[in-house]
């Protein structure tokens, strides 16, 4: 979890970066809105920075701190600093974006099957044997990776397409 949420924070330092460079040098017709909206993002992006470095410290872990680590864990890539056109930000912008909703949907994911896992360890291991409680850990975490999670991811796709069916009918 603390590798991850490193790579969340190098690419939320190296994001805030990329959009003030380009809150100053945007250029063109759309440049009165995208320059106001520039700077509402990275104030934004500025405050996830800091949440994100106060969670790794809450679960222990050490967060990165300097500019060089940054630039060696992030998978976002570093802007030039050059007069850009509206279109080519919002472009950059939309995939970085998306890419971070994804890494987010990861962490979220991982940290769900932590609090599964703990809740089923809780439920499955009521003594404290400690030559059967490791074997019986291990148990859990494989009945859940190989059974229990794929099941409900299934049926959660399941249920996503009939109502995207339903959804579609109604559109026709």
């Amino acid at each position: 979890m603390e590798k991850k949420l490193n790579l969340l924070l190098a690419d939320l330092v190296v994001e805030y970066h990329k959009l003030q460079n380009f809150h100053w040098y945007v250029k063109g017709k759309s440049f009165f809105t995208l320059h106001g909206k520039l700077e509402e993002l990275y104030n934004s992006v500025n405050k996830s920075i800091d949440e994100v470095a106060e969670n790794i410290l809450i679960i222990g872990g050490k967060p990165l701190g300097s500019l060089k680590e940054f630039l060696a864990h992030s998978k976002i890539k570093e802007e030039e600093d050059r007069y850009v056109c509206g279109s080519y930000i919002l472009k950059e912008v939309i995939t970085d974006f998306q890419y971070f909703l994804n890494l987010i949907k990861e962490l979220k994911i991982e940290a769900d099957e932590k609090k599964m896992l703990n809740y089923l360890y809780k439920k499955v291991i009521t003594g404290k044997n400690a030559e059967t409680e490791t074997v019986l850990k291990e148990a859990v975490a494989d009945g859940y990776k190989r059974l229990i999670f794929p099941a409900i991811e299934r049926e959660i796709r399941n249920m996503l397409t009939e109502t995207a069916e339903d959804n579609a009918i109604k559109v026709f």
